[in-house]
């Protein structure tokens, strides 16, 4: 039987709010308890303000579960995870997703927000220094930006399973079991296509 490993590379593109952090997660993993952890605290002129993270850790353990079946590269592309340390500070907080590479954020604009755009024209950059490779993209924002990966794969005859949650911050439920399911088939089908 043919092995992840044996065919082309997979790279898993994976944001965090509203992708893991997702208030709303207990609601569709079973028996999961959702768990709340500070991640920094940031001292304003007026208040302190916590940044926590909300996780089902049943999602934590699909997704590693997925880099070990399938040999997936992981790629961190958020803000929240802007260098190797706030890496390595965030996968202690979640117990999981230890590792990977990061695709580096732009600067801020003045306003405090990011360039329209910026991950995907990131995500391009970063995949056309490896060579041919499939690759997904867990991101709540991705219809923003979609087409500039579609243009990406057909124009480099690779495959990409885009898996946009819902861009809630209040409720909603981030990765879905439906998600993992979503991700294994498109991984397994590489493997039956390749082999």
């Amino acid at each position: 039987m043919t092995k992840r490993h044996d065919v082309r590379p997979v790279f898993l593109f994976l944001d965090i709010d509203c992708v893991i952090n997702a208030p709303g997660a207990g609601m569709v993993w079973p028996a999961a308890v959702t768990v709340s952890r500070t991640f920094e605290t940031r001292e304003t002129p007026f208040r302190r303000e916590h940044i926590t993270v909300t996780f089902a850790p049943v999602l934590i353990k699909a997704l590693d579960k997925i880099r070990r079946d399938f040999a997936v590269n992981l790629v961190w592309h958020s803000t929240w995870v802007e260098t190797p340390e706030s890496v390595v500070k965030f996968t202690n907080m979640v117990g999981g997703l230890y590792g990977g590479d990061m695709v580096a954020s732009p600067k801020a604009t003045s306003t405090g927000y990011y360039p329209a755009g910026w991950k995907g024209r990131h995500i391009r950059k970063y995949l056309a220094g490896r060579g041919p490779a499939d690759f997904i993209v867990l991101d709540d924002e991705l219809p923003k930006w979609r087409d500039t990966l579609d243009e990406f794969a057909e124009n480099g005859n690779v495959r990409f399973l885009p898996i946009a949650p819902p861009e809630d911050w209040r409720a909603g439920t981030g990765v879905t079991p439906e998600h993992i399911a979503a991700i294994r088939a498109f991984l397994t089908a590489d493997i039956n296509q390749q082999a």
